[in-house]
């Protein structure tokens, strides 16, 4: 349950202590996200078990996705799915649309995407929003169905108009980008406008391009840099990457390195991979931090964490040449060819050149071998 509308916490609890399962669903969220009152997990479980005890989908649901991220419980997938399958025969469509979402992912159970398809298109067909734009991504994709851009325009346009924040963004890109639709500036920003009233921050960062670039409205870098900041200051760490990258290269504000490392630092700070590597060559070079070759690796060793290839090559470029540690051939060879398994064709350059550098210095070493006497001496 999501919501910015405010409740009456004193009539709630009354509610609840005269056995109101809605006021236990409400009040448990409130609990849960620490909303007008102090975050407390344990109460807002107790409140959800309540409400789930007397049947309150939206409290199932809600309670399985607490077990799904693990937000105040130990992560149970399996505790998730048995709420989440309880609602659906409920009748419960934002059930459905969660479900889906989990044999997407296979988190829990077996990855089955022609089960989440089936769920989605379900929950889509008793009109809930949620599925709409879930269903969208597989026609956007074209994932287990063939491409289909105008369906997923529909669908994403139909969540739109039932308020969905999430729709209205991707649905703004499409009309940017003219797909599925023809292409439409102003369609794009109105929509991402109306996502921004929904407290949106993907909206805030997406329409900060279009006054960066002037695409649809006048370009205004100091709008630009509010809407980023914004964005930023609601946990965005791709707004915070991008406004570090105008701090940085000066592009429509002041340069300042020191304030640029800042904004990597939080974005880094959300597991934000590009702010990680751009955090890595700042230490490098010694711009906007004292110049720092453990902290180099380090930003480089948690991005390949997260699966970056280009963290694989850039740390594997450092071992090959010793550049900031100590030189390793062996860690460069590993480095680069888990690059490549992720498809990097940087990486075969730079392991195909080494191995051609180490071939000529096995050639050599065999050239000098055989002009040596049995002492030992170079021949004459």
């Amino acid at each position: 349950m999501k919501t910015s509308k405010p409740y009456d916490v004193k009539k709630l609890e009354k509610d609840v202590e005269s056995g109101d399962a809605e006021a236990m669903g409400k009040l448990a969220w409130l609990y849960a996200n620490g909303v007008g009152v102090k975050q407390d997990f344990a109460k807002a479980i107790r409140l959800y078990e309540s409400a789930v005890a007397r049947e309150k989908t939206n409290a199932m649901v809600d309670l399985a996705n607490m077990y799904l991220k693990g937000d105040g419980v130990h992560q149970d997938y399996t505790k998730a799915v048995e709420l989440l399958e309880k609602a659906i025969v409920l009748g419960s469509t934002d059930a459905m649309a969660v479900l889906a979402e989990v044999y997407e992912d296979g988190n829990g159970v077996e990855q089955d995407v022609e089960k989440a398809f089936k769920l989605l298109q379900m929950a889509v067909d008793k009109g809930n929003h949620h599925a709409e734009y879930g269903l969208s991504k597989y026609y956007y994709h074209g994932a287990f169905v063939e491409q289909d851009y105008e369906k997923a325009a529909e669908l994403l346009q139909s969540a739109s108009n039932k308020g969905s924040a999430e729709a209205m963004v991707i649905l703004a890109r499409m009309y940017s980008q003219g797909k599925g639709v023809n292409q439409d500036y102003l369609k794009a920003v109105e929509l991402l406008e109306a996502a921004i009233e929904l407290d949106s921050a993907d909206a805030m960062y997406s329409l900060a391009s279009f006054h960066f670039h002037g695409l649809g409205v006048e370009q205004d870098y100091e709008k630009a840099t509010e809407l980023l900041q914004n964005a930023s200051a609601k946990g965005s760490s791709d707004a915070m990457k991008v406004l570090a990258q105008m701090y940085e290269k000066g592009h429509g504000v002041a340069q300042d390195h020191t304030k640029a490392a800042e904004l990597y630092e939080s974005a880094a700070k959300h597991q934000n991979i590009d702010a990680m590597l751009a955090l890595a060559n700042m230490y490098l070079k010694g711009e906007g931090v004292h110049q720092d070759y453990a902290k180099m690796v380090e930003y480089l060793e948690k991005a390949i964490e997260l699966g970056s290839p280009d963290a694989m090559v850039g740390l594997g470029i450092l071992y090959e040449y010793g550049s900031g540690v100590q030189k390793d051939i062996a860690k460069a060879i590993r480095l680069y060819g888990m690059a490549i398994e992720r498809g990097s064709e940087s990486a075969k350059e730079r392991l195909a050149s080494l191995y051609e550098k180490l071939q000529k210095k096995r050639t050599g070493m065999k050239d000098v071998a055989s002009d040596l006497t049995s002492d030992g001496s170079l021949c004459e």
